[in-house]
């Protein structure tokens, strides 16, 4: 007898050019009788019939049909895709429907992906195969918001392996292995019991708390506000990933595993968008909201939007997209000023670059592509006057003031993973940036709302609300950033440095060393670090960019800042030290370095003795052309190296820019803020004094 529909787990296998092979190999490997449920989803000639499941059906016994509109998904089975179909699955059943193709690509894997995390959410799972281009992966992006599993096979054993790379850069594949070993490492993950099953309310519940508290204090991360289930759910799938059955076991390989914190706390950060997410709302949004603010506003003003939670840009970019369509049509040339803010710092350079797969085609329509974006190397960035609309910026919306004075805030994708009195905060905070009158856009599932005064409804169904004229705000429940500065390092473990320059030094004989921050503070030194760094006149100061000559200040910043985003060393000549000695020439090594106490992330800076160029002497033709063409080579790779490091100088100059412009947007909504406070004390004094007139008469 079949299995209920709702206890089986359905396997979306995506493959294309050079699958079958794979897909051969991985039934083999599989056992029939696993209680899983496999749909194949393959790039199919849409003209031709299709023999996949006859070829399958020789590598195991398990029963292999092409799917059929509305056939139940049924356990220890396999479904085959038809020709020139998609196919999907709803509540535990499989749909076909017309092929969709735009740009001339049909994506019929990131089609069924996408189903599959909206039906069965953190229980599905996607294997990716051999295959060219990138389909898949917008799919696999939305299993894993939804806390599914991910696994593709290793692109060196693929036939094609473009589509599977495509799947590993977005940097949320959790296992990539050999076929024959991902049947069982499925098996084992499938097997894992939860946590619910495994421990008493009371212990799990502490347990979980000790890890959200362990995710504070050593990496910054606060989840606390989470809702539980949703935690749970993260912390569940990271020890089924790890192989740990026991919630205690898995909480001191936490404290034992630094890189295990990391993985757990991205787990958490949500980070499910696309272009356009639920089309219909985006129509009604433009309908209801984007061409009313457009008609309303003349040249002399800017529109203003927040979109809070903007993970890797999709959203930010298609209401920018919306708002410049609806600008031509009114013939009105005011100016955008769009903040998309995240607490995702990897998703934001994401964002900022904006370079976007070629599955983003299935989202965005085929006029919309050739208006807003262009085509680079086989994927799609947006335009440039797109994205200078728009100012990224690294955002906390519960703890930071809010960016203020807003027509529009989008916040679809934070709501309704947070607690409902954390979601309340969130939307007086959401009504104290926006402008009487103005709309707020949230999520279909986000419903805290509805108990709101703040807010009326513009549309229930797609979630878009307009704030009320005349509102009270708890103005004292809002964030405010104070101005004092940390400390120059927040120790919770004493970090013994001598201990940590003489780990460096034991590779680096004779060399002078001194231990800098990312802003190039420093911390300690060793060795003779006077011939190459001077004390500055003036107020005391000991940063680096200061001490060293200052015509080597601006090439040694920008070593620094490369070693930082590329986490690795970066060698430079530093030539004519001026000293009163004399004058010094050095090789410089930058390169992170972590104290293994307090796991603190520095930054060393090697200074070694290098010898002056040797004094020329006369040389032969021969030899002088010789040197001319070394000499050129030279000045090439330094105008090479220049550039390099210009254009590091002009990347590193807009993300400081964006940080000041939020920044500056913090102080805003915090002076606004004080002057509520100050209007409500003035109202409480006049009233004050009324009262005791009124007492003097009596």
């Amino acid at each position: 007898m079949n299995e209920p529909v709702s206890t089986v787990l359905a396997v979306g296998i995506g493959a294309s050019a050079g699958g079958i092979d794979s897909l051969k190999e991985f039934f083999s490997e599989m056992p029939a009788d696993s209680g899983l449920a496999f749909v194949v989803v393959q790039h199919l000639d849409p003209a031709h019939a299709s023999h996949m499941a006859g070829l399958l059906a020789r590598q195991t016994t398990m029963k292999v049909a092409e799917a059929q509109d509305e056939s139940p998904i049924q356990a220890n089975r396999i479904y085959t895709i038809p020709p020139n179909k998609f196919l999907s699955v709803r509540d535990g059943t499989l749909r076909l429907t017309e092929a969709v193709k735009r740009d001339g690509l049909r994506l019929p894997i990131d089609f069924f992906f996408r189903s599959l995390a909206q039906d069965q959410h953190e229980k599905a799972i996607a294997v990716l195969f051999s295959g060219s281009g990138s389909d898949g992966t917008l799919g696999i992006r939305e299993i894993r918001g939804t806390g599914g599993l991910v696994i593709v096979q290793n692109p060196e054993t693929a036939q094609f392996d473009s589509m599977i790379e495509s799947a590993i850069a977005t940097g949320l594949v959790d296992y990539v292995l050999p076929i024959r070993q991902i049947p069982g490492q499925l098996l084992q993950y499938v097997k894992q019991p939860r946590l619910n099953d495994r421990a008493d309310v009371d212990q799990l519940d502490d347990v979980v708390s000790s890890i959200l508290n362990l995710l504070v204090d050593q990496n910054k991360s606060d989840f606390r506000c989470y809702k539980r289930s949703t935690v749970q759910r993260r912390i569940e799938r990271r020890m089924g990933l790890s192989q740990i059955s026991d919630i205690s076991d898995y909480y001191c390989f936490l404290c034992e595993r630094p890189d295990e914190r990391e993985k757990l706390s991205k787990d958490m950060l949500i980070g499910v968008t696309s272009f356009f997410r639920d089309a219909e709302a985006f129509e009604n949004l433009r309908e209801k909201v984007i061409v009313p603010l457009v008609q309303e506003k003349d040249n002399a003003n800017p529109l203003r939007a927040w979109i809070a939670g903007c993970a890797t840009g999709e959203e930010a970019y298609s209401v920018v997209m919306v708002l410049m369509e609806e600008m031509a049509r009114a013939r009105k040339n005011f100016s955008l000023q769009i903040f998309a803010s995240d607490i995702d710092r990897e998703a934001l350079k994401c964002a900022r670059e904006a370079i976007y797969s070629q599955s983003i085609t299935a989202d965005v329509s085929e006029e919309r592509l050739a208006r807003f974006f262009v085509k680079k190397d086989g994927a799609y960035q947006i335009d440039k006057r797109v994205r200078e609309a728009v100012t990224f910026a690294e955002h906390n919306v519960i703890t930071d003031p809010p960016f203020l004075r807003m027509d529009l805030i989008s916040c679809r994708n934070l709501m309704i993973y947070i607690e409902p009195e954390v979601q309340r905060k969130v939307l007086n905070l959401f009504a104290f940036a926006l402008l009487p009158g103005k709309y707020l856009f949230l999520g279909k599932a986000d419903n805290t709302i509805e108990q709101s005064d703040l807010f009326e409804p513009v549309s229930r169904s797609w979630r878009i609300f307009q704030r009320r004229q005349l509102v009270a705000f708890p103005v004292g429940g809002l964030p405010i950033r104070t101005g004092i500065r940390p400390a120059r390092f927040e120790e919770q473990h004493p970090i013994k440095l001598s201990d940590l320059n003489q780990q460096v030094l034991l590779k680096h004989f004779n060399a002078s060393i001194v231990l800098i921050n990312e802003n190039g503070e420093i911390a300690h030194f060793y060795g003779p670090t006077h011939k190459y760094l001077a004390h500055p006149y003036g107020d005391a100061n000991l940063n680096l960019f200061e001490m060293i000559d200052a015509k080597h200040s601006l090439v040694l910043r920008l070593a620094v800042e490369r070693a930082v985003r590329e986490n690795g060393s970066v060698q430079l000549r530093l030539s004519e030290l001026n000293r009163e000695d004399g004058t010094e020439f050095a090789d410089v090594t930058v390169t992170p370095v972590v104290e293994p106490r307090s796991n603190k992330r520095l930054l060393a800076v090697i200074f070694e003795a290098a010898a002056a160029l040797p004094k020329s002497s006369p040389v032969s033709v021969q030899e002088a052309h010789t040197q001319d063409v070394d000499i050129v080579a030279q000045l090439e790779a330094d105008n090479q190296r220049l550039k390099q490091d210009l254009q590091t100088a002009i990347e590193s100059f807009q993300s400081t820019h964006e940080e000041f412009t939020a920044a500056n947007e913090e102080v805003l909504a915090v002076n606004e803020e004080l002057q509520s406070a100050n209007e409500e004390l003035e109202t409480s004094k006049e009233e004050l004094q009324s009262v005791n007139e009124e007492l003097v008469t009596v």
